[in-house]
C-alpha cells in the first residue's frame, strides 16, 4: 500500500466515524442537551479537525506522486 492509499484510508476512517457522530448530535436527545450531547460536540469537534489534518496529509502525498511522475518523465 503507498503512502497515498494510506492517508486516503486514514481520511475514510476519520471522516465515517465523523459523519456517523454529526448525525447522531442531530437527532432529537443532543438536540435537546441530552447527556453526553456536551461531549458529543467536543469528539466531533476533534474529529473534524483530525479529518482536515488527514485530507492535508493525504494531497501531500498525491501531490509526492505528482512531482516523482513529472521527474521521471523529464528524465525519458
Amino acid at each position: 500500500m503507498t503512502n497515498a492509499e494510506e492517508k486516503l484510508r486514514e481520511w475514510q476512517v476519520l471522516y465515517r466515524e465523523w459523519a456517523e457522530l454529526e448525525h447522531r448530535l442531530h437527532s432529537s436527545d443532543a438536540q435537546a442537551g441530552g447527556p453526553g450531547a456536551v461531549e458529543m460536540k467536543v469528539r466531533a469537534r476533534f474529529l473534524q479537525q483530525q479529518c482536515a489534518s488527514a485530507l492535508a496529509a493525504l494531497d501531500s502525498a498525491v501531490e509526492a506522486i505528482r512531482q516523482r511522475r513529472a521527474r521521471r518523465e523529464n528524465i525519458s
